[in-house]
Protein backbone atom coordinates (compact mmCIF):
# COMPACT_ATOMS: atom_id res chain seq x y z
CA UNK A 1 0.00 0.00 0.00
CA UNK A 2 1.33 3.45 -0.87
CA UNK A 3 2.23 5.86 1.92
CA UNK A 4 0.15 8.99 2.47
CA UNK A 5 3.12 11.04 1.26
CA UNK A 6 3.20 9.11 -2.01
CA UNK A 7 -0.55 9.51 -2.39
CA UNK A 8 -0.34 13.24 -1.81
CA UNK A 9 2.48 13.42 -4.34
CA UNK A 10 0.36 11.51 -6.85
CA UNK A 11 -2.51 13.95 -6.56
CA UNK A 12 -0.07 16.85 -6.63
CA UNK A 13 1.42 15.55 -9.85
CA UNK A 14 -2.02 15.21 -11.38
CA UNK A 15 -2.99 18.70 -10.34
CA UNK A 16 0.26 20.02 -11.78
CA UNK A 17 -0.42 18.20 -15.04
CA UNK A 18 -3.94 19.57 -15.23
CA UNK A 19 -2.70 23.11 -14.54
CA UNK A 20 0.01 22.78 -17.19
CA UNK A 21 -2.47 21.50 -19.76
CA UNK A 22 -4.87 24.33 -19.01
CA UNK A 23 -2.06 26.88 -19.29
CA UNK A 24 -1.10 25.38 -22.66
CA UNK A 25 -4.66 25.74 -23.91
CA UNK A 26 -4.75 29.38 -22.83
CA UNK A 27 -1.34 30.22 -24.33
CA UNK A 28 -1.98 28.50 -27.64
CA UNK A 29 -5.26 30.34 -27.98
CA UNK A 30 -3.45 33.70 -27.89
CA UNK A 31 -1.54 35.42 -30.70
CA UNK A 32 -2.03 37.51 -33.81
CA UNK A 33 -3.73 34.85 -35.91
CA UNK A 34 -7.46 35.29 -36.30
CA UNK A 35 -9.41 32.29 -35.08
CA UNK A 36 -13.09 32.22 -35.93
CA UNK A 37 -15.41 31.27 -33.09
CA UNK A 38 -18.53 29.23 -33.80
CA UNK A 39 -21.45 29.91 -31.49
CA UNK A 40 -24.72 27.98 -31.47
CA UNK A 41 -27.75 29.81 -32.88
CA UNK A 42 -30.63 29.37 -30.47
CA UNK A 43 -34.17 29.73 -31.70
CA UNK A 44 -36.35 32.30 -29.93
CA UNK A 45 -39.26 31.35 -27.72
CA UNK A 46 -40.04 30.23 -24.20
CA UNK A 47 -39.20 32.16 -21.07
CA UNK A 48 -36.92 35.20 -21.21
CA UNK A 49 -34.65 33.60 -18.58
CA UNK A 50 -30.98 32.71 -18.73
CA UNK A 51 -30.17 29.81 -21.02
CA UNK A 52 -30.03 26.50 -19.23
CA UNK A 53 -29.23 23.38 -21.17
CA UNK A 54 -30.57 19.88 -20.61
CA UNK A 55 -28.57 16.92 -21.82
CA UNK A 56 -30.62 13.85 -22.74
CA UNK A 57 -28.80 10.56 -23.35
CA UNK A 58 -30.25 8.06 -25.80
CA UNK A 59 -29.18 4.41 -25.81
CA UNK A 60 -29.97 4.02 -29.54
CA UNK A 61 -30.73 0.29 -29.30
CA UNK A 62 -27.12 -0.74 -28.86
CA UNK A 63 -25.68 1.43 -31.64
CA UNK A 64 -23.43 4.40 -30.75
CA UNK A 65 -25.42 6.61 -28.40
CA UNK A 66 -26.51 10.21 -28.86
CA UNK A 67 -26.59 13.18 -26.51
CA UNK A 68 -29.38 15.63 -27.28
CA UNK A 69 -28.96 19.23 -26.08
CA UNK A 70 -32.20 21.01 -25.17
CA UNK A 71 -32.42 24.75 -24.62
CA UNK A 72 -34.68 24.58 -21.57
CA UNK A 73 -35.72 28.24 -21.70
CA UNK A 74 -36.48 28.19 -25.42
CA UNK A 75 -38.04 24.70 -25.56
CA UNK A 76 -35.88 23.77 -28.53
CA UNK A 77 -33.54 20.99 -29.59
CA UNK A 78 -30.15 22.71 -29.93
CA UNK A 79 -28.38 19.75 -31.48
CA UNK A 80 -27.31 16.11 -31.24
CA UNK A 81 -23.86 14.83 -30.31
CA UNK A 82 -22.39 11.39 -31.05
CA UNK A 83 -21.23 9.61 -27.91
CA UNK A 84 -20.32 6.03 -26.97
CA UNK A 85 -22.43 2.88 -26.87
CA UNK A 86 -24.81 2.25 -24.01
CA UNK A 87 -24.85 5.69 -22.35
CA UNK A 88 -26.53 5.47 -18.94
CA UNK A 89 -25.61 8.55 -16.92
CA UNK A 90 -24.32 12.11 -17.36
CA UNK A 91 -23.23 14.97 -15.13
CA UNK A 92 -22.27 18.59 -15.69
CA UNK A 93 -18.92 19.86 -14.50
CA UNK A 94 -19.45 22.07 -11.45
CA UNK A 95 -20.38 25.61 -12.42
CA UNK A 96 -20.17 25.02 -16.19
CA UNK A 97 -22.18 23.83 -19.19
CA UNK A 98 -19.57 21.17 -19.98
CA UNK A 99 -20.87 17.63 -19.46
CA UNK A 100 -19.58 14.09 -19.28
CA UNK A 101 -21.50 10.95 -20.28
CA UNK A 102 -20.77 7.42 -19.07
CA UNK A 103 -21.00 4.88 -21.91
CA UNK A 104 -21.34 1.47 -20.29
CA UNK A 105 -21.16 -0.74 -23.39
CA UNK A 106 -17.85 0.47 -24.84
CA UNK A 107 -15.96 1.46 -21.69
CA UNK A 108 -15.72 5.15 -22.49
CA UNK A 109 -16.71 8.54 -21.13
CA UNK A 110 -17.65 11.34 -23.54
CA UNK A 111 -16.83 14.99 -22.79
CA UNK A 112 -18.95 17.57 -24.61
CA UNK A 113 -20.25 21.13 -24.64
CA UNK A 114 -23.99 20.72 -25.31
CA UNK A 115 -24.52 24.41 -26.18
CA UNK A 116 -21.76 24.46 -28.79
CA UNK A 117 -22.37 22.21 -31.79
CA UNK A 118 -19.02 23.26 -33.25
CA UNK A 119 -17.14 21.84 -30.29
CA UNK A 120 -15.80 18.30 -30.86
CA UNK A 121 -16.70 15.50 -28.46
CA UNK A 122 -13.68 14.16 -26.56
CA UNK A 123 -13.51 10.50 -25.59
CA UNK A 124 -11.94 9.10 -22.44
CA UNK A 125 -11.02 5.46 -23.01
CA UNK A 126 -11.25 3.34 -19.87
CA UNK A 127 -9.71 -0.09 -19.26
CA UNK A 128 -11.52 -2.96 -20.98
CA UNK A 129 -14.46 -4.25 -18.94
CA UNK A 130 -14.86 -1.05 -16.92
CA UNK A 131 -18.62 -0.73 -17.66
CA UNK A 132 -18.94 2.88 -16.38
CA UNK A 133 -22.39 3.64 -14.95
CA UNK A 134 -22.25 6.84 -12.88
CA UNK A 135 -20.45 10.20 -12.77
CA UNK A 136 -20.16 12.73 -9.95
CA UNK A 137 -17.93 15.52 -8.65
CA UNK A 138 -18.06 18.83 -6.83
CA UNK A 139 -14.57 19.71 -8.11
CA UNK A 140 -14.07 21.69 -11.34
CA UNK A 141 -10.93 19.83 -12.42
CA UNK A 142 -11.84 16.20 -11.83
CA UNK A 143 -14.79 13.91 -12.49
CA UNK A 144 -15.20 10.55 -10.79
CA UNK A 145 -16.68 7.55 -12.59
CA UNK A 146 -18.10 4.37 -11.05
CA UNK A 147 -16.74 1.49 -13.12
CA UNK A 148 -19.15 -1.32 -12.27
CA UNK A 149 -17.26 -3.98 -14.22
CA UNK A 150 -13.86 -3.52 -12.56
CA UNK A 151 -15.04 -2.62 -9.04
CA UNK A 152 -13.22 0.68 -9.14
CA UNK A 153 -13.73 4.43 -9.21
CA UNK A 154 -11.85 6.16 -11.99
CA UNK A 155 -10.44 9.67 -11.65
CA UNK A 156 -10.84 11.67 -14.85
CA UNK A 157 -8.72 14.79 -15.34
CA UNK A 158 -11.20 16.76 -17.44
CA UNK A 159 -8.80 19.08 -19.29
CA UNK A 160 -6.58 16.10 -20.18
CA UNK A 161 -9.53 13.89 -21.24
CA UNK A 162 -7.96 10.87 -19.56
CA UNK A 163 -8.56 8.58 -16.61
CA UNK A 164 -5.51 9.38 -14.52
CA UNK A 165 -5.85 6.75 -11.81
CA UNK A 166 -8.25 4.14 -10.44
CA UNK A 167 -9.37 3.50 -6.86
CA UNK A 168 -10.46 -0.03 -5.80
CA UNK A 169 -13.88 -0.11 -4.10
CA UNK A 170 -16.53 -2.72 -3.28
CA UNK A 171 -18.37 -5.02 -5.68
CA UNK A 172 -20.44 -3.46 -8.46
CA UNK A 173 -20.23 0.27 -7.71
CA UNK A 174 -23.36 2.01 -9.03
CA UNK A 175 -23.54 5.52 -7.54
CA UNK A 176 -21.27 8.30 -6.29
CA UNK A 177 -21.73 11.36 -4.06
CA UNK A 178 -19.10 13.94 -3.13
CA UNK A 179 -19.48 16.30 -0.19
CA UNK A 180 -20.10 19.98 -1.05
CA UNK A 181 -16.62 20.90 0.21
CA UNK A 182 -15.00 18.14 -1.92
CA UNK A 183 -13.31 16.51 1.09
CA UNK A 184 -15.04 13.11 0.92
CA UNK A 185 -16.31 10.98 -1.97
CA UNK A 186 -18.74 8.13 -1.30
CA UNK A 187 -19.17 5.14 -3.59
CA UNK A 188 -22.28 2.92 -3.32
CA UNK A 189 -21.48 -0.73 -3.99
CA UNK A 190 -24.60 -2.68 -4.92
CA UNK A 191 -22.88 -6.06 -5.11
CA UNK A 192 -21.74 -6.31 -1.49
CA UNK A 193 -24.03 -3.89 0.35
CA UNK A 194 -21.34 -1.39 1.28
CA UNK A 195 -20.30 2.22 0.82
CA UNK A 196 -16.63 2.96 0.16
CA UNK A 197 -15.28 6.19 1.68
CA UNK A 198 -12.70 7.89 -0.55
CA UNK A 199 -10.38 10.78 0.31
CA UNK A 200 -10.14 12.85 -2.90
CA UNK A 201 -7.02 14.57 -1.55
CA UNK A 202 -5.26 11.19 -1.67
CA UNK A 203 -7.18 9.42 -4.44
CA UNK A 204 -7.53 6.52 -2.01
CA UNK A 205 -10.21 4.56 -0.14
CA UNK A 206 -10.02 5.14 3.60
CA UNK A 207 -13.01 3.21 5.00
CA UNK A 208 -15.86 0.83 4.17
CA UNK A 209 -19.35 1.21 5.63
CA UNK A 210 -21.82 -1.75 5.63
CA UNK A 211 -25.37 -0.66 4.72
CA UNK A 212 -28.51 -2.54 3.62
CA UNK A 213 -29.07 -5.09 0.87
CA UNK A 214 -28.46 -4.02 -2.72
CA UNK A 215 -27.88 -0.27 -2.25
CA UNK A 216 -28.57 1.60 -5.49
CA UNK A 217 -28.71 5.34 -4.83
CA UNK A 218 -27.40 8.02 -2.50
CA UNK A 219 -27.90 11.69 -1.67
CA UNK A 220 -26.19 14.09 0.68
CA UNK A 221 -27.64 16.77 2.91
CA UNK A 222 -26.75 20.24 1.67
CA UNK A 223 -24.95 20.93 4.95
CA UNK A 224 -22.53 18.12 4.04
CA UNK A 225 -22.98 16.38 7.40
CA UNK A 226 -25.26 13.46 6.51
CA UNK A 227 -25.31 10.92 3.69
CA UNK A 228 -28.40 8.89 2.78
CA UNK A 229 -28.25 5.53 0.97
CA UNK A 230 -31.28 3.78 -0.56
CA UNK A 231 -31.15 0.00 -0.09
CA UNK A 232 -33.30 -1.56 -2.80
CA UNK A 233 -33.07 -5.09 -1.45
CA UNK A 234 -34.11 -4.25 2.10
CA UNK A 235 -36.51 -1.36 1.47
CA UNK A 236 -34.62 1.00 3.76
CA UNK A 237 -32.51 4.14 3.85
CA UNK A 238 -29.22 4.09 5.74
CA UNK A 239 -28.34 7.38 7.45
CA UNK A 240 -24.56 7.95 7.62
CA UNK A 241 -22.77 10.53 9.75
CA UNK A 242 -20.09 12.06 7.53
CA UNK A 243 -17.83 13.04 10.44
CA UNK A 244 -17.61 9.49 11.83
CA UNK A 245 -18.42 7.55 8.63
CA UNK A 246 -20.85 5.38 10.57
CA UNK A 247 -24.51 4.41 10.15
CA UNK A 248 -26.58 6.26 12.75
CA UNK A 249 -30.03 5.04 11.67
CA UNK A 250 -31.77 2.66 9.28
CA UNK A 251 -35.19 3.93 8.25
CA UNK A 252 -37.88 1.90 6.41
CA UNK A 253 -39.33 3.19 3.14
CA UNK A 254 -41.43 1.46 0.46
CA UNK A 255 -40.50 -1.72 -1.42
CA UNK A 256 -37.71 -1.49 -4.01
CA UNK A 257 -36.52 2.10 -3.53
CA UNK A 258 -34.83 3.05 -6.79
CA UNK A 259 -34.09 6.78 -6.71
CA UNK A 260 -33.60 9.48 -4.09
CA UNK A 261 -32.92 13.21 -4.05
CA UNK A 262 -32.33 15.85 -1.39
CA UNK A 263 -34.30 19.10 -1.59
CA UNK A 264 -32.07 21.92 -0.24
CA UNK A 265 -34.90 24.47 -0.12
CA UNK A 266 -37.26 22.53 2.15
CA UNK A 267 -34.48 20.31 3.54
CA UNK A 268 -36.32 17.16 2.64
CA UNK A 269 -35.36 13.74 1.33
CA UNK A 270 -37.54 12.17 -1.37
CA UNK A 271 -37.37 8.45 -2.17
CA UNK A 272 -39.04 6.74 -5.17
CA UNK A 273 -40.37 3.28 -4.31
CA UNK A 274 -40.99 1.36 -7.54
CA UNK A 275 -42.38 -1.65 -5.69
CA UNK A 276 -45.33 0.21 -4.12
CA UNK A 277 -45.93 3.08 -6.58
CA UNK A 278 -45.16 5.60 -3.85
CA UNK A 279 -42.67 8.24 -2.86
CA UNK A 280 -41.53 8.56 0.74
CA UNK A 281 -41.02 12.10 2.01
CA UNK A 282 -38.80 12.88 5.02
CA UNK A 283 -38.01 16.05 6.88
CA UNK A 284 -34.20 15.93 6.91
CA UNK A 285 -33.50 19.15 8.78
CA UNK A 286 -31.89 17.32 11.71
CA UNK A 287 -32.74 13.61 11.67
CA UNK A 288 -35.04 11.81 9.22
CA UNK A 289 -38.67 12.35 10.21
CA UNK A 290 -41.36 10.74 8.08
CA UNK A 291 -43.78 13.29 6.60
CA UNK A 292 -45.76 11.12 4.18
CA UNK A 293 -45.90 8.18 1.84
CA UNK A 294 -47.53 9.58 -1.29
CA UNK A 295 -49.18 7.29 -3.84
CA UNK A 296 -48.23 8.37 -7.35
CA UNK A 297 -48.38 6.63 -10.73
CA UNK A 298 -47.14 3.18 -11.65
CA UNK A 299 -43.43 2.52 -11.21
CA UNK A 300 -41.93 5.84 -10.07
CA UNK A 301 -38.30 6.00 -11.22
CA UNK A 302 -37.21 9.63 -10.87
CA UNK A 303 -38.05 12.68 -8.72
CA UNK A 304 -37.44 16.40 -9.28
CA UNK A 305 -38.37 18.91 -6.55
CA UNK A 306 -38.61 22.54 -7.63
CA UNK A 307 -36.05 24.74 -5.91
CA UNK A 308 -38.78 27.29 -5.11
CA UNK A 309 -40.26 24.73 -2.72
CA UNK A 310 -43.73 24.56 -4.27
CA UNK A 311 -43.96 21.19 -6.03
CA UNK A 312 -42.32 17.84 -6.65
CA UNK A 313 -42.44 16.03 -10.02
CA UNK A 314 -42.36 12.24 -10.27
CA UNK A 315 -41.74 10.21 -13.44
CA UNK A 316 -43.99 7.14 -13.53
CA UNK A 317 -42.38 4.61 -15.86
CA UNK A 318 -45.26 2.20 -15.39
CA UNK A 319 -43.76 -0.96 -13.89
CA UNK A 320 -43.38 -2.08 -10.29
CA UNK A 321 -40.30 -4.10 -11.27
CA UNK A 322 -37.30 -1.80 -10.74
CA UNK A 323 -35.08 -3.87 -13.02
CA UNK A 324 -37.14 -4.76 -16.09
CA UNK A 325 -39.27 -1.86 -17.32
CA UNK A 326 -39.97 -3.33 -20.77
CA UNK A 327 -43.61 -3.23 -21.84
CA UNK A 328 -44.84 -1.14 -18.92
CA UNK A 329 -47.52 1.50 -19.26
CA UNK A 330 -47.34 4.42 -16.88
CA UNK A 331 -46.58 7.29 -19.19
CA UNK A 332 -47.32 10.05 -16.69
CA UNK A 333 -45.69 12.60 -14.43
CA UNK A 334 -47.28 13.16 -11.01
CA UNK A 335 -47.21 16.70 -9.64
CA UNK A 336 -47.09 16.62 -5.83
CA UNK A 337 -47.92 19.74 -3.83
CA UNK A 338 -45.03 20.37 -1.44
CA UNK A 339 -47.33 21.78 1.26
CA UNK A 340 -50.19 19.28 1.32
CA UNK A 341 -48.06 16.39 -0.03
CA UNK A 342 -50.99 15.37 -2.23
CA UNK A 343 -50.96 14.77 -5.98
CA UNK A 344 -52.43 17.92 -7.50
CA UNK A 345 -52.14 16.89 -11.16
CA UNK A 346 -51.18 13.97 -13.38
CA UNK A 347 -49.58 14.93 -16.70
CA UNK A 348 -49.58 12.62 -19.71
CA UNK A 349 -46.18 12.46 -21.38
CA UNK A 350 -44.50 9.93 -23.69
CA UNK A 351 -44.15 6.20 -23.19
CA UNK A 352 -42.08 5.04 -20.20
CA UNK A 353 -40.83 8.32 -18.74
CA UNK A 354 -37.72 6.99 -17.06
CA UNK A 355 -35.88 10.16 -16.05
CA UNK A 356 -36.69 13.81 -15.41
CA UNK A 357 -35.02 16.95 -14.09
CA UNK A 358 -36.08 20.45 -13.06
CA UNK A 359 -34.21 23.62 -13.97
CA UNK A 360 -32.80 25.85 -11.24
CA UNK A 361 -35.27 28.59 -12.07
CA UNK A 362 -38.22 26.30 -11.22
CA UNK A 363 -39.79 27.10 -14.59
CA UNK A 364 -39.37 23.85 -16.56
CA UNK A 365 -39.18 20.10 -16.07
CA UNK A 366 -37.58 18.00 -18.83
CA UNK A 367 -38.66 14.36 -19.22
CA UNK A 368 -36.95 11.53 -21.12
CA UNK A 369 -39.56 9.10 -22.48
CA UNK A 370 -37.66 5.91 -23.26
CA UNK A 371 -40.14 3.86 -25.28
CA UNK A 372 -41.65 6.64 -27.39
CA UNK A 373 -38.22 8.12 -28.20
CA UNK A 374 -39.39 11.57 -27.16
CA UNK A 375 -38.51 14.42 -24.82
CA UNK A 376 -41.24 16.38 -23.02
CA UNK A 377 -40.85 19.91 -21.66
CA UNK A 378 -43.28 20.76 -18.86
CA UNK A 379 -43.99 24.41 -18.07
CA UNK A 380 -44.39 24.69 -14.29
CA UNK A 381 -46.53 27.84 -14.40
CA UNK A 382 -49.53 25.74 -15.42
CA UNK A 383 -48.09 22.19 -15.38
CA UNK A 384 -48.65 21.51 -19.05
CA UNK A 385 -46.41 20.01 -21.71
CA UNK A 386 -45.34 23.00 -23.82
CA UNK A 387 -43.03 21.07 -26.12
CA UNK A 388 -42.60 17.46 -27.15
CA UNK A 389 -40.03 16.48 -29.72
CA UNK A 390 -38.09 13.48 -30.92
CA UNK A 391 -34.90 12.64 -29.10
CA UNK A 392 -31.65 12.46 -31.05
CA UNK A 393 -31.91 8.67 -31.21
CA UNK A 394 -34.06 5.87 -29.84
CA UNK A 395 -34.43 5.03 -26.16
CA UNK A 396 -33.65 8.20 -24.21
CA UNK A 397 -32.65 7.00 -20.74
CA UNK A 398 -31.26 9.92 -18.73
CA UNK A 399 -31.68 13.68 -18.46
CA UNK A 400 -29.71 16.25 -16.48
CA UNK A 401 -29.80 20.06 -16.53
CA UNK A 402 -26.99 22.56 -16.07
CA UNK A 403 -27.57 24.73 -13.02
Amino acid sequence: MRSSGTLRKTRGNLLAGVAAALAWVILTSCGDVYRPVANPVLKPGGDPTATRVALVLSNNAGAPGVGTAVDVSGDTNVGNFPIGRGPVHAAFVTGTTQALAANKNDDTVSILLPLNQASPVSTVTLPAGSAPVYLASTEPGFMYVANSGTNAVGVIAIVLSTQQTSIPVGRTPVALVETPDSTVLYCVNQGDGTVTVIAPSQFAAIATIPVGASPVAAAINSDGKTLYVANQGSGTVSVINVASNSVTATVPVGPSPKFMIFDPHLRRLYVANTGSNTITVFNADTSLTLLANVTVGAGPTSIAPLLDGTRVYVANAGCADAVNLTGCSGNTVSVVDAVSLAVRKTIAVGSTPISLAADSGSTKVVVANRDSNTISNIHTSDDTVVASFASGASQPVWVTISQ
